[in-house]
């Protein structure tokens, strides 16, 4: 897994994107997301993933990476969201159900 893609760097890359320490306490109130072909059409085990939180302050996050679709699973991706402080813990089942939705439809 590449990691989620964030404004200060990747996620997924612990040497490149400084962890925030703060934990997210603000709930989502929406979550749009979307699944495009990866960049590199040759490779079709690979997908772009997009995702859109809304929060409970009406601010909006945008995160997007690359997917393995083989190797990542909603489970998997939201860890890495809950660990970097991206959303709050609270909001996993919900970002799992999205996930699924995208994923497995």
């Amino acid at each position: 897994s590449s990691g989620i893609n964030a404004e200060y760097g990747n996620v997924g890359d612990e040497e490149s994107a400084p962890k925030i320490t703060k934990k997210e306490e603000r709930l989502i109130l929406t979550i749009n997301c979307h699944l495009n072909p990866s960049l590199n059409a040759a490779d079709t085990n690979k997908a772009n993933l997009l995702l859109e939180f809304q929060f409970s302050d009406r601010m909006i996050r945008k995160l997007d990476t690359e997917i393995s679709l083989q190797e990542d699973s909603p489970t998997t991706l939201v860890d890495d969201l809950v660990y970097h402080n991206l959303v709050n813990e609270s909001d996993r089942h919900m970002i799992i159900e999205s996930l699924d939705e995208v994923l497995y439809s």
